[in-house]
Formats: C-alpha cells, sequence, structure tokens
C-alpha cells in the first residue's frame, strides 16, 4: 500500500513538471481559424465552412482531400468550439503531457484524419466540420492507457481512470447519435486513438519512436499548413466579404449572354419541356445559386400579348416557390425592344428568390437567383447587373 502511494505521489510530481504547450497551440490555431470564420460570413454560414476547407465527400471525390485534414480545425457556432476548447484542454493537456509532444501531434492528427475519412467513405453528411474526430482520438488512447498496463501509469491511477473512462465512453457513445453530430467521424477517430494508444504503450521506448517521431510530427505538421494554403488559394474565402466580380459567359445551348458572379463554379445545363437552363453554383455550397431559362413561343401579335405571357409566367413561378414575405411585388420593366417583370421575395426556410422574367421577339428569358439566409449584403448590392446583361445573342446585329 505505501508502495502504491509513493508511485502515485511520484506521479503526480513527474506530471505537473511536464509542459503541454502543444494542446494550446492547437487550441490557438482553432480560435484563430474560428474568428476568420466569423469576419469572411459567419461559422454557421455554410459557404464560408465550404471555403476555408469544411469536409464535403462530392469535393472530396472531386480532388479536395486536403479537405481531410483543413476540416478538423473549423467549427460551426460559439457552442460547437466552446465544448470542443474546453474537451481539448480537460482531455488534450493530459495526453500531451503522458506520451509527450511529438506523439501527441500525431495523434491527434491522425485520429482527426482517420474521422474525417470514415466520415466521407460511409457517412452520408453533405458537410462536415470539427475537432471531434481528433478529440475522440484523444479519448480512444486514454481508452488505451486504461485497459491497458504499461510504465505510463501507476496501476492505482490506471484502475481509477478505466472507471471514469468506461462511463465517459458510454455518454461519448449516446452523444455520437444525437442530430447534426457526425458519427462516422466520431467512431472513426475513436478507434484510429484507441489503435495508436495501443502502439504507444507496446512500443513506447523503440528506436522507431525514438528516430522517428520528430520528422513525422514535422510531415503532418507541414500537411496541415500546405493544406490550408491550397484551400485558401483555390477557395478565396475572404471573397464572401467584398463586392461580386462578374465574368460573362456565353451559354451556346441556350444562345444568350449572362453576368455570373466569379465566385459561382459550379455550372450545370439541361433542357426540360422545350425550356433550355443552364444553372450556376449550388446552395448547399455557395451563396446564391442563378438559374437561366429560354424559351420560345409562336410569335405574339402585340405587347398586350406580351404582358400577359410574362405575367402568367411569373405567377407560375411564385406560386411554386410560396412566398412569406414580399420584398418587390411583380414591377413592369420596359426597355428597348422588351418587357420584363421583376420580383423578389423570402420563402418559409429563409432563402430570398429575385425572379427576372422578360420577353423579346417571342422569346421568354428567365433569370432566377435564390440567395442563401445570412449572406452578407454586400454581395446582394450588384445583382441587378446579371438582369441587364441578359441578352438574346441570335437577335444582335
Amino acid at each position: 500500500m505505501e508502495n502504491s502511494q509513493f508511485e502515485v505521489i511520484s506521479f503526480k510530481e513527474r506530471f505537473y513538471k511536464m509542459r503541454s504547450h502543444e494542446t494550446f497551440l492547437i487550441l490557438f490555431l482553432i480560435v484563430i481559424l474560428f474568428l476568420l470564420e466569423e469576419w469572411w460570413g459567419g461559422s454557421t454560414y455554410s459557404p464560408t465552412l465550404v471555403r476555408m476547407g469544411g469536409n464535403s465527400k462530392e469535393l472530396v471525390f472531386a480532388g479536395d482531400i486536403w479537405r481531410l485534414m483543413t476540416s478538423i480545425f473549423l467549427h460551426a457556432g460559439y457552442l460547437h468550439i466552446f465544448f470542443n476548447g474546453y474537451a481539448l484542454i480537460v482531455l488534450g493537456t493530459f495526453i500531451n503531457r503522458i506520451f509527450g509532444g511529438f506523439k501527441f501531434l500525431i495523434l491527434y492528427t491522425l485520429s482527426g484524419l482517420f474521422g474525417s475519412l470514415t466520415s466521407v467513405l460511409v457517412g452520408q453528411s453533405h458537410l462536415s466540420v470539427g475537432a471531434s474526430g481528433a478529440l475522440l482520438g484523444l479519448f480512444g488512447a486514454s481508452v488505451a492507457l486504461s485497459l491497458k498496463p504499461s510504465s505510463l501509469l501507476p496501476e492505482t491511477v490506471r484502475l481509477h481512470m478505466k472507471r471514469i473512462t468506461l462511463i465517459n465512453l458510454a455518454i461519448n457513445f449516446a452523444i455520437s447519435f444525437l442530430p447534426m453530430i457526425d458519427i462516422w467521424a466520431h467512431l472513426g477517430g475513436g478507434v484510429s486513438g484507441f489503435l495508436i494508444g495501443i502502439f504507444y504503450i507496446k512500443n513506447g521506448s523503440s528506436l522507431w519512436q525514438r528516430k522517428l517521431g520528430k520528422p513525422i510530427t514535422v510531415f503532418l505538421l507541414l500537411c496541415v499548413a500546405l493544406s490550408f494554403v491550397v484551400a485558401f488559394k483555390s477557395e478565396k474565402p475572404w471573397e464572401l466579404k467584398q463586392r461580386l466580380t462578374f465574368r460573362y459567359k456565353y451559354i451556346e445551348e441556350l444562345d444568350t449572354t449572362i453576368a455570373i458572379p466569379s465566385l459561382l463554379r459550379y455550372q450545370a445545363i439541361g433542357d426540360d419541356y422545350m425550356v433550355r437552363w443552364a444553372e450556376f453554383g449550388r446552395l448547399s455550397d455557395d451563396p446564391m445559386m442563378v438559374l437561366l431559362a429560354k424559351q420560345t413561343f409562336d410569335p405574339l401579335n402585340n405587347t398586350s400579348d406580351e404582358e400577359e405571357l410574362l405575367h402568367s409566367s411569373m405567377r407560375r413561378r411564385i406560386f411554386s416557390f410560396q412566398p412569406t414575405q414580399w420584398i418587390k411585388k411583380p414591377v413592369i420593366v420596359k426597355g428597348y425592344g422588351f418587357l420584363a417583370l421583376e420580383s423578389s421575395f423570402i420563402m418559409k426556410n429563409g432563402v430570398r428568390i429575385i425572379l427576372y422574367h422578360q420577353v423579346k421577339n417571342s422569346v421568354l428569358i428567365q433569370v432566377e437567383i435564390s440567395v442563401l439566409p445570412g449572406t452578407p449584403q454586400i454581395l446582394l448590392e450588384d445583382l441587378s447587373q446579371i438582369f441587364s446583361s441578359v441578352q438574346n445573342t441570335s437577335q444582335m446585329i
């Protein structure tokens, strides 16, 4: 009994002399990135999360493998970063002191990476961010420490830790099934952390760990840094806080030119029931989506027929959206050789819809802009440029 007490006292003295700077380095990085999220549109604004490196199955499969790394340092909302930050301080400082700085950073990074990879391969979430996979990896390592006797912990401490860890394991497992929680990132991170912890315990003083720990850590940190360089260079998240720039694009299938916001890169073109259309952007990834549609009718006799066609077309689209709040009711716009109707409103889900329908030479052109809730006002100031750019190039001389 006296011997075990001496071991515990000796362990405590060594433990509190150990450093945990790496834990606070990670916390500092997470906080800095969170502040950038808030500045570039908001930490719960999905276009910001996508552009800063959120984990997306579709985008990863399209080649953005760097998202597997960047996503583990991003957070969605104040509660998210608060609870993960608290868990990092409590659990991270303990694991950091037990295993040491290099092993801790390897454990944290690889657990987060495997959590992201599991989420992409097995999960169904469109967008995932957060340090939960990495934190569950730290927890998995603590489970390994509590289950397997080693020189890292006195037996008395290990047995006490085992009881607490098993209770926390049940709590974390239950939490993983809550809505908005990426259970596969939790499982992937937790299992990988447990296996890495077992490896550390079995090979605590091996030549491999003593010689390769530092270069592996440096390599992983370089991967993290490079991932964010690629993310910022390719995604340009700061554009969400700047006025829109446009690129003029000729759509051959519609024989029409339109000004498209440069930050919208996704494009799809189709043909439904004699209506040719082109779509730019997606609300799942972008602050807005632009739909251009074109339909040709038999020659119209007079202006009243054109007005009737416009109003009929606008009524159908408004009915399909079922607005809950009007911003601008349909207003006639007359220009040289054409008639147009403009309207805007907000739907039940908060998405803002801006409609522009134009008739020229028996051709109906429809432009519809869907704007995500929370989109910075500066991005809405120049949207009229999209409407003014629309022109039927087949009629140009």
